[in-house]
């Protein structure tokens, strides 16, 4: 009787172990394959809502701070922003000057300019709100300091401002206007530029480069009709028309 040999059984044994054992092993590893599949799914949407979330943070961290003005010198109870809507509020300088008197003894940095922006602001000093404005003007004529052509200086306003009030000639710098062209005399802000209350020191270069003294005499505005001006304060030119009239003025009275 013709048999196996038990080297053959042995094989066949083997074949169908190492069949068996092939197809356990790749079960094993599609399964594996399959967890880490759905593993890797669930840190990528982890991640995802990571990032999601981190977006959304600093989208609502930025929008809300946006109007925000950064003090870094100053110390003390205090704070700035931007803001849309201010009440109406002016400032006045009750140094009385004559015009020769208003040149030398104010050593003003005079420009030719073109209003870029302006906004209102809030400062809060110590629980107390102050209103002022911050204007960015194009600078395009020098007359005397160190500014340069093409240069945007930024200037504190002592006032607020409304777009739709009629023009108020008394208080000059309340009509400032987007686009508006005009000759303006600006104190430029140093160290010692600064308003202390109760320990709290706000340094105004920290709002801007310069600042108008008062809202009334330190600037000249090409208004849609008219110069707007302090035609009290600057007698001699009362009667001026146009800005070329008043550069020939503060030229000769530099001089």
């Amino acid at each position: 009787m013709a048999g196996k040999k038990i080297e053959d059984y042995m094989n066949d044994i083997d074949e169908d172990f190492f069949k068996s054992e092939h197809l356990i092993t790749k079960r094993k590893l599609n399964n594996l394959s399959e967890n880490k599949k759905k593993y890797r799914l669930k840190i990528n949407k982890k991640v995802l809502l990571t990032i999601l979330f981190t977006c959304i943070w600093m989208f609502i961290y930025m929008s809300s701070n946006k109007d925000t003005i950064t003090l870094a010198q100053s110390v003390g109870n205090i704070s700035a922003e931007y803001i849309d809507r201010a009440p109406v509020k002016y400032s006045y300088n009750s140094e009385q000057l004559n015009e020769e008197e208003f040149f030398l003894k104010n050593n003003t940095t005079i420009i030719g300019g073109k209003v870029k922006d302006v906004n209102n602001i809030r400062i809060q000093l110590n629980g107390e709100a102050i209103y002022r404005s911050i204007a960015q003007i194009e600078v395009t004529k020098v007359y005397r300091g160190d500014c340069e052509v093409g240069q945007v200086v930024s200037v504190l306003i002592p006032c607020t401002i409304h777009i739709g009030l009629d023009i108020v000639e008394s208080e000059v710098i309340s009509n400032l206007r987007i686009g508006m062209n005009g000759i303006f005399m600006m104190k430029k802000y140093d160290e010692k530029s600064y308003i202390e209350d109760e320990g709290s020191i706000l340094y105004l270069q920290d709002l801007a480069e310069y600042g108008f003294s008062d809202s009334q005499k330190y600037g000249f505005l090409e208004g849609e009709e008219e110069l707007i001006f302090d035609k009290g304060t600057f007698k001699s030119i009362k009667n001026a028309t146009d800005l070329e009239e008043i550069e020939s003025y503060i030229k000769k009275m530099i001089d």
